[in-house]
């Protein structure tokens, strides 16, 4: 169960105008894992996910980078594995990643979105268009 969201570090830079055909390619990863120090309840641990989210234009005309943590709720046995695992290996299970990474990625999306409106860049996430389908040329 997530219990916490922040971001740490929030970065847009508009490096040109914005012409033709433009790309945005959106990348969002796990940075660290950690466990939290104090315990929530009766055998629950808070593990700590760093993440990193970028948006990268193309042609470059500017990026944006958001980093920031996402706390989730664990069994503390489960927390330790996630911990150990993480330390190992850099890996983390699909289940906690899918919940860790949704969250961020909502959360970053809203941010790019408004990000990209005030530096003038296109938006890095697909916005809904309504489509006239039954107009005559």
């Amino acid at each position: 169960m997530i219990i916490g969201f922040n971001f740490t570090k929030i970065s847009a830079e508009k490096k040109g105008n914005p012409k033709g055909n433009i790309k945005v390619k959106n990348n969002i990863t796990i940075t660290d894992v950690d466990e939290s120090k104090s315990n929530i309840g009766k055998g629950k641990k808070a593990v700590n996910f760093k993440f990193k989210f970028s948006s990268e234009f193309n042609p470059d005309i500017g990026s944006i980078e958001i980093e920031g943590n996402v706390a989730d709720l664990t069994d503390e046995k489960d927390s330790a594995k996630l911990v150990k695992e993480w330390k190992k290996n850099k890996n983390v299970t699909k289940e906690f990643a899918a919940r860790i990474l949704s969250k961020a990625l909502r959360e970053c999306s809203v941010e790019a979105i408004t990000l990209s409106k005030e530096m003038n860049l296109p938006s890095p996430v697909p916005l809904p268009k309504i489509e006239n389908k039954g107009a005559k040329k």
